[in-house]
């Protein structure tokens, strides 16, 4: 609203005391099972999920954030017989979401497992900037801390923000953060996924051209 001229930035900062930033589940996967586990407490119950049933939870993107994990949970006790939780017992629009890196394909490299992550959910083109600024900087031999990333980026991100946008694409070895002031550096893996994203974004670009033409 301060970008479009609705809402006076002096007015946001009187009332920007105590920002709380709660990211949603889809940023913090590593938390669904620790919840999956918290809701089955409070309901009284306890299931099991077989490795199939985990893949397609972890690739979800929730966009109905704990709301929807908390009525899945209840969802799985109404209709559940028994104490394992299978690929048959998953309402249609986990199903439908997305195939999980290692459901069907065994051979899925490493790069198709993380662009099937990266690509879920509304960041994309966050990723896809941190890489490409860090390729800069791999070819001259140096690593770079947040401040340098925030001030190269083509738009603003928070802090925190971009803390989780690394810590993301640490997670599936896009780059490698360094320890104390060492700095974060793109990996070889990181170097091909940003072409692979590259790759994509021309030819979404050709098939908009055509459909113009």
């Amino acid at each position: 609203m301060i970008k479009e001229g609705t809402f006076r930035e002096d007015l946001y900062f009187r009332f920007n005391v105590l920002p709380l930033n709660i990211p949603p589940l889809r940023e913090r996967k590593e938390d669904l099972f620790i919840l999956i586990d918290f809701f089955f407490k409070l309901n009284k119950k306890r299931l099991t999920f077989d490795s199939i049933v985990k893949d397609f939870l972890i690739n979800y993107n929730w966009p109905g954030n704990i709301r929807e994990l908390e009525n899945f949970i209840r969802y799985l006790i109404v209709i559940v017989e028994g104490n394992t939780v299978t690929k048959n017992h998953l309402p249609d629009q986990i199903l439908s979401s997305q195939r999980p890196s290692n459901l069907a394909n065994d051979s899925f490299s490493e790069i198709e497992e993380a662009l099937l992550f990266l690509k879920n959910g509304r960041f994309t083109e966050d990723y896809k900037s941190i890489l490409k600024i860090l390729k800069v900087f791999k070819k001259q031999g140096l690593n770079i801390g947040r401040g340098v990333m925030q001030e190269m980026l083509p738009y603003f991100l928070s802090d925190s923000q971009l803390r989780r946008r690394l810590a993301t694409l640490n997670k599936v070895k896009c780059i490698k953060v360094g320890k104390r002031k060492q700095g974060t550096e793109i990996t070889e893996l990181g170097i091909e996924v940003l072409s692979q994203f590259e790759n994509l974004m021309t030819a979404n670009e050709k098939k908009a051209v055509t459909l113009l033409e």
